[in-house]
Parts: C-alpha cells; sequence; structure tokens
C-alpha cells in the first residue's frame, strides 16, 4: 500500500493527471485513484512501470530509500 502514497507524491510533483498516469499504466483513472487513496494495492507487475515512468527505483516506491 506504501507505494498508492508515493505514486500520488510523484505524480503531483511531475503535474501528471491520473489519467495521464493511467494512460502509461494501461488502465483508468478510478483505478489509479484508488491506489493513490490506498483502496486498493498497486499490483507488482506494475511496480518497474511506474519506477520506469517517473524515473525511480523501485526501492524508492517502497520507501526504502530517499
Amino acid at each position: 500500500m506504501v507505494v498508492g502514497k508515493k505514486l500520488r507524491e510523484l505524480r503531483k510533483e511531475e503535474g501528471f493527471t491520473q489519467e495521464y498516469v493511467a494512460e502509461k499504466l494501461q488502465d483508468n483513472r478510478v483505478t489509479v485513484a484508488n491506489y493513490e487513496a490506498l483502496r486498493r494495492e498497486v499490483p507488482n507487475e506494475l511496480i518497474p512501470i511506474i519506477a520506469k515512468l517517473f524515473g525511480v527505483t523501485t526501492d524508492y516506491l517502497f520507501w526504502l530509500e530517499d
């Protein structure tokens, strides 16, 4: 669930919309909103895609590094 919090933080920093992120993840805006609101866990297969989208490591997404 921690990935959803980091996803929201990174998305806002980059100025991306939920729609844009959803398109990149081949998902829909409501699902991205649910990830960010911690109502759904981000699937493991999306972790590397999110890391690449924002130019961060997977460890960063899991709050294991700054």
